[in-house]
Order: structure tokens, then sequence, then C-alpha cells
């Protein structure tokens, strides 16, 4: 059977190709694809722009005659996603649409009522294949764990299954779906290494998509099984030089990781010597100079830690996160011993955060000095506990724009005003580095988050993206920063 996928993307480039590197590539539509693939069932991916015209979608449609079309929504793309399939069921009423992601999985009761026949919630490889097994009978779906089904004048709920407790049991993620909507396809790849997390942070989707299965949540896959898909990579994409381990926190299974990267080193002997890169959140007390070594001799060059908040106060009652600066402090020191970049991520505009409190996260990324900032401004995602926060607390506007998401602010705080909270995230860069890097690479990142900030500055700076010199400028800029 003929599946098409459709996923959307507001922050792009070009509507040719909207994803600017591999990294872009979405694991949900990757996995289910090669799932289906793996049964003899043909799959095609349309990515979609707020820029995309009806027809361009439709042509696909007529093409590639699917009889199942699969959505997937994070928040801020659903209002995009519910009119496409609203257009898409009007012209081709008897195509079969499924809608799945975060978004649907979270807010199950808005969702049905859209114009989908059926939706998942939770992970969707089996509920897909077994809704493709019986419309390819001919059949009407029913009974299916993890969709809810539209039947005539009902919706048939079905509980959800156990989580995917073998992961290694799927096959590698489908990423040839995904190649002719690349702009730069010879860019680092990510892969994969789990799924779940055990933390409780309230801006997270994970606490409560937790709650929707049963089973355990937080699960590795084998590091012989990674190093598999590595193999696979290498043969598929020969010139790549870097890997990108996608995983909440490998600091969850301490074992695997270090497994792990025994591996890595044996791999980088035997195959191709490879860079890795990898997210680690910060623990308090744990002892990191085992994991750090055992990365530097894999040949990691980089991770990624949350910081969030340099207020320890807004750390703890906001996000739920619980370490000190003094922690953050000794791990971003100890990682650039072993030779690790390390890159940081904060939040600006954090509910119940006042001018005063960012200022201490500025304070601590000056300590720090991390290699890298990755920053945006406080999103509310409905389905997440500080969502919930906001609302019993008014701090929700009458109707959230989301256009710019994380890059214009939406929440007037009573000790952060919104402009305030803008002003903020333009400077934040030129101020952590401030007396530490050229002042025309700070100004220049001021600059860029104005543009990015602005809907018609946006849209002018997309356009101008296209641009061959712009685009080196610009990959100029960004080698300046990192």
């Amino acid at each position: 059977m003929r599946v098409l996928f459709i996923f959307s993307i507001c922050d792009f480039i070009t509507p040719e190709k909207p994803l600017q590197v591999q990294e872009q590539m979405q694991f949900g539509i990757s996995y289910i694809s090669s799932l289906l693939k793996s049964k003899g069932h043909t799959t095609d991916l349309l990515i979609l722009t707020h820029e995309t015209k009806k027809k361009v979608i439709f042509e696909t449609i007529r093409e590639f005659k699917p009889k199942l079309i699969c959505f997937t929504s994070v928040a801020s793309e659903y209002e995009f996603i519910k009119d496409t399939a609203k257009a898409i069921k009007r012209a081709f009423p008897r195509i079969y649409l499924l809608a799945g992601g975060p978004h649907i999985s979270l807010n199950p009761e808005i969702a049905i009522r859209d114009d989908f026949d059926a939706i998942c919630i939770g992970e969707g490889e089996y509920p897909a294949l077994e809704l493709v097994q019986q419309l390819e009978k001919g059949g009407v779906p029913a009974k299916i764990s993890n969709l809810w089904i539209k039947t005539k004048g009902n919706i048939e709920k079905n509980p959800t299954r156990d989580f995917v407790q073998e992961l290694d049991s799927l096959p590698f993620p489908d990423r040839k779906i995904w190649q002719r909507w690349i702009e730069d396809t010879n860019t680092r790849h990510a892969i994969i290494l789990g799924r779940g997390c055990p933390f409780q942070c309230s801006y997270c989707s994970n606490h409560a998509l937790k709650k929707l299965a049963t089973g355990k949540y937080v699960r590795f896959r084998s590091a012989d099984n990674v190093v598999d898909e590595l193999k696979q990579l290498l043969k598929d994409f020969p010139s790549i030089e870097e890997i990108y381990f996608e995983v909440e926190t490998i600091g969850a299974n301490n074992d695997f990781a270090l497994d792990l990267c025994r591996k890595l080193e044996q791999f980088n002997k035997d195959q191709k010597k490879l860079s890795y890169g990898v997210n680690l959140r910060i623990i308090p007390g744990a002892k990191y100079d085992e994991l750090f070594k055992a990365f530097k001799k894999a040949n990691f060059k980089f991770i990624n830690v949350g910081i969030e908040s340099g207020s320890q106060k807004i750390r703890e009652k906001m996000l739920r996160r619980f370490y000190s600066n003094k922690d953050i402090i000794q791990a971003v020191r100890l990682a650039k011993k072993y030779g690790l970049k390390v890159y940081t991520y904060i939040i600006v505009g954090l509910p119940g955060e006042s001018l005063k409190d960012f200022q201490e996260s500025i304070r601590c990324c000056r300590l720090c000095q991390p290699d890298g900032l990755l920053y945006g401004i406080f999103f509310p995602y409905p389905g997440t506990d500080i969502y919930q926060y906001c609302k019993d607390n008014n701090l929700l506007p009458k109707k959230i724009d989301n256009r710019l998401e994380r890059s214009k602010a939406v929440l007037d705080l009573p000790g952060f005003p919104r402009r305030e909270i803008q002003k903020q995230n333009d400077w934040f860069f030129y101020n952590v580095y401030k007396g530490y890097r050229p002042l025309h690479v700070t100004l220049g990142h001021v600059v860029y988050r104005k543009l990015r900030s602005n809907y018609l500055l946006n849209k002018i700076f997309r356009k101008a993206s296209r641009n061959a010199l712009v685009k080196r400028l610009l990959n100029r800029v960004k080698k300046a920063s990192y």
C-alpha cells in the first residue's frame, strides 16, 4: 500500500529545500516509514512550508496516489496541519487521514474533532502498521491499540499498548525519504540512542508522555545496535565526518554510555574515525571524570548541557531541575579539561522569572564561557505542566501567536515585561561574550536575533539568505561564533 507522510516547518530558507541540515530529519516519521517499508509497503514524504500552495499538495497526492496520509504535529504547527488536512479531505474524501505527534498525543480530545479519520496517541510504529494492514484488506479500521478511530457517528477510543521495549527490534530509520528536502546533505547526521527521560521537567512533554502507556518509559538501544546503524550510515553516506547522538540525556544510563564509548573507540579504529556529540543533563554529585575520559577516547567533540536558567530558585520552583550553579560550572570546566566543547541551553522569560533572575543566567554563562549558546524565548506548549501553571495564573494571552515560536516573546510577566524579555533575548549572546569575543561577532548576533523576531524582517532575511554571497557571510559568522 502507498503511504504519504506530511511534515511541516515554518523556519526555512527555500520551500524546495526547507531543511538546511540532516539533523532536522524527524525520527517519528522515519521509524514508521522504515517499518512499513520492511513489510513491503511504499512510502513517500511531502514537507510543507507555510508558503506551500494547495496546488502543490494536490499534485503530489494525484501523482503518488496514497491510500493513507500520515500527519505529525507539534503545538506550533497544529493549526497549519489541521487546515491542510481539511483541504485534503475535501478534495480527496476517500483517502484515510491519520495524525500523530506529541501535540496530538497530549491533546487528543481537540485533535479528534478535526478532519482526521484517526489519531495516534503515543508511539506510532505498530499502530500505523496495523492500520495499513486493515486498510489494505479493504475493511473498516477497528480495535487498534493507540488509535482513536472515527466510526459512523462515534469515536472508538482504543487503549494504548505498552511502550516498545526492545528498540533494537525496530529497523533503522528511513533517511532516504528526507534527502530531496535537505539543502546541504553533507552535514552531520543524528542517530537516536533511546527514548524517554527519567526527569520531570515542567516545560517538557516527557512527564506527560510517560503517562500515556505502560511499560518501561526510559529505554536505550544496545551499543552494538547503534554501531550497526553507524556502519549502515557510512555505507549510505560515505562522506560523513560527524554524528550527533539524539537522546534526552546520555547520563540516564551510565553503563550504556561507557559501553557505547568503548564500541565507538573500536569502530573508529576499524572503520572510519568519526567525531560525536550528545546531550548531558547535570546531576548533583555525579562523578563525570570516567564518562568524560571515555568520551575523549571515543572522539566525542562536544556535549550539550541544559542550564535553562541561571537562577536556582527558578530552576527548582518552576522547572523542577535540582542542581546548583556550582554543579554546572564544575561540570563545564571538567568537560573542557577533557577537550570537550560545551554548548549550553538557556530559556529566556520563564514564568515567575524577573529581570534580576535572568541576569543570573547571564552571570552563570559568563562564568562558564561555553563554546556556544543554544537559547530562545519560553513558549507555553499545551499539555505540559508549565502551560497549566501559566493558565492557572492568567499569564497566557487571549491568542498565542506561534509564527515566530521561541524567537518572539508571548508572555508579559509581572517582573519581566514582554518588551524586556525580547530585549534580553536579542542581547543575550552579546552580554555573555562581551569582552571575550570580537565586537563584530557579538553585535552581529544582536542584529541576527532582531531580524528573526520581526515578521517582515524575518521574511526578508529568509529570502536574502538564498543569495550565495549572504550564505557565505552567515557561515563566516557561525564559524566565528562557535
